[in-house]
């Protein structure tokens, strides 16, 4: 019996050995694991920081071009702490002549709201093609001039006149009201009265 439990002592201090050895290469492998955790996260970061770049470039540059002059957008998105976790929230962030400060996006309305909504569309659209690498040819606006001036109007046409001319690409808008503007290539009128709907091209 003595021997017999000797022999398993034995056994016992080699498989003790061996789940020793084990352990040490599994620490190893999880420190070196552990790194690349935050390393990714700060990949992440790194990326969206890239692109909020970029998106913020186009809109800004679409502000000036709607006239805005004097107007900035800033976007941010997670943003890690001291204890290293991730803060995750997007906000947007209005600098104008009328604020000291960059305010949230939500207190703005009315044709400069518009016109904030517009070039952040812009701008968004140009991020996601670049991306993609697409370079679609056609883009639609549904009631862009909704609370606009007739400047702002006049302002937006020139636009998207640019954009067409230079991305090559057909823009469609579709309004309510008759929007007269020398750039358009052409009209498309949807007509209703009492004889039923009928199209009219220009």
């Amino acid at each position: 019996l003595r021997e017999e439990q000797e022999q398993r002592g034995e056994q016992l201090a080699t498989q003790l050995g061996e789940a020793e050895t084990e352990l040490a290469t599994t620490e190893k492998q999880a420190k070196a694991v552990q790194y690349w955790v935050k390393g990714f996260k700060e990949i992440r970061l790194s990326l969206i920081r890239e692109s909020l770049t970029q998106l913020t470039v186009e809109v800004n540059e679409t502000l000036y071009q709607l006239g805005l002059q004097d107007w900035d957008v800033e976007f941010d998105v997670e943003k890690e702490n001291k204890s290293g976790s991730i803060n995750r929230s997007f906000t947007i962030m209005i600098r104008s002549p009328y604020t000291e400060e960059a305010v949230p996006w939500e207190v703005w309305s009315g044709g400069e709201s518009q016109r904030l909504r517009l070039a952040i569309s812009l701008g968004f659209s140009n991020l996601i093609c670049s991306r993609m690498g697409l370079q679609p040819n056609i883009e639609m606006h549904d009631e862009p001039s909704q609370w606009l001036s007739e400047t702002g109007i006049q302002d937006l046409l020139t636009v998207l006149a640019a954009r067409a001319e230079r991305q090559k690409k057909v823009i469609l808008l579709a309004d309510h009201r008759s929007l007269e503007f020398g750039g358009f290539a052409g009209t498309i009128s949807v007509i209703k009265d009492k004889n039923g709907s009928r199209i009219e091209t220009v």
